[in-house]
């Protein structure tokens, strides 16, 4: 019963880690130092393509429920995708658009389950294109627990589907987490010893966020997201730690280093009220920045129009 948990405070952790990514702040770091962060984030924000390896790993435990859950993720893959798509556009279900239509890639992860004792394996490969996603048909097999005979792709048109994605997760404009005008003073960032990251020279900075007050002004729009997905609770946070390898020749990211906890009082799921502690670490190594990215869609496999089925959904 943990696993919808499990997934909206993944989503909050990568989330947080955005935000974060996308704001400039120095702190007490000297001009110098600061100077690397901002060239960094400059470099960040016009690259069009690189490959990523990844992993990712979460563990609930709590009094709430004896549903206790690891979750752990590997991945890779190579991603493009028109960083200017979105720019000039309003509203984030527009710029949503916008940027999945830009999207060109091809992705594989194996996620590991473990809940109530019982553990599960799930491959994931995904293709990217012109709005559409392609799923492995193993993938479709266990999600909808049928068989998929001699279907080795199922398709997603996303194109037009994501205002009424938003609605039914019931996000909305309002509910984006802005990182607060007092961010240097709710996050303290030092420069490491620099380093060498798989013979690239980099710096590494640490920066230290302290979540509570970070999601403060959110917390009412989080909760009411936590009821959506069917558990209840007030979310109660500590430290988020990000450490961050820039590389000194070319200040692109070369590897960032997520970990954090977050406790949820009085969370309630099937009638029973308690606590919920998470710890969650990601780690993510990026390379081949700005290299072609060549996705083919199989031709045969029909594309169907998340829209239209989120619309039917609804009635």
């Amino acid at each position: 019963m943990f696993k919808r948990m499990s997934i909206l405070l993944a989503m909050l952790f990568i989330g947080v880690l955005a935000v974060a990514a996308d704001s400039v702040h120095c702190g007490d770091l000297t001009e110098a130092d600061c100077q690397i962060l901002i060239d960094n984030s400059a470099r960040m924000h016009e690259l069009s393509a690189f490959h990523f390896e990844a992993e990712f790993d979460l563990e609930m435990r709590g009094d709430a429920s004896q549903d206790n859950v690891k979750l752990g993720m590997i991945g890779s893959g190579d991603l493009a995708m028109d960083a200017a798509a979105a720019e000039g556009i309003d509203g984030m279900a527009e710029q949503a658009e916008a940027l999945i239509a830009s999207l060109v890639g091809q992705m594989q992860f194996v996620l590991s389950l473990e809940e109530a004792g019982e553990a599960e394996t799930i491959e994931m490969d995904m293709l990217m294109r012109d709005g559409i996603f392609m799923l492995s048909g193993s993938l479709m097999e266990d999600l909808m627990g049928t068989a998929m005979d001699d279907v080795d792709w199922f398709g997603l048109d996303l194109n037009g589907a994501m205002d009424g994605l938003l609605k039914q997760t019931g996000i909305s404009d309002d509910d984006l987490l802005d990182m607060p005008d007092n961010a240097d003073h709710i996050s303290t960032i030092t420069r490491l010893d620099d380093a060498v990251l798989n013979g690239v020279p980099v710096a590494v900075f640490e920066s230290v966020i302290d979540l509570d007050m970070l999601m403060a002004d959110g917390a009412e729009s989080m909760d009411e997201t936590m009821v959506s997905l069917g558990v209840d609770g007030t979310i109660s946070s500590g430290e988020l730690t990000d450490r961050h390898y820039i590389g000194l020749n070319d200040g692109y990211t070369y590897r960032n280093e997520i970990s954090g906890a977050i406790n949820v009082d009085g969370f309630t799921i099937e009638g029973t009220t308690g606590y919920l502690d998470v710890a969650i670490s990601m780690s993510m190594d990026l390379s081949a920045f700005n290299e072609p990215v060549e996705v083919e869609l199989p031709e045969d496999v029909p594309a169907f129009p998340l829209a239209m089925m989120l619309a039917m959904g609804s009635q």
